[in-house]
């Protein structure tokens, strides 16, 4: 992983209640239409990873915001 990723969830509680976790701060919060999520730097990609996030290719993770947000 090299430099940013994206934090994703198909329910906004449980994305703001994850980002917590990885003491992300909601003002970093991207409440694009259709593509919510948190940017993460390398330095949280891990701790996500061990909390339970799964990672996605760029494509699957399209598809399913597009799945619960459009």
């Amino acid at each position: 992983m090299h430099g940013w990723s994206h934090l994703a969830a198909t329910d906004l509680d449980e994305l703001h209640e994850f980002a917590q976790k990885l003491g992300l701060w909601k003002s970093w919060f991207q409440n694009k239409p259709h593509r919510p999520h948190y940017d993460v730097r390398v330095e949280h990609y891990h701790k996500a990873i061990a909390l339970g996030a799964v990672p996605m290719k760029r494509r699957e993770l399209v598809l399913m915001l597009r799945h619960y947000y459009e």
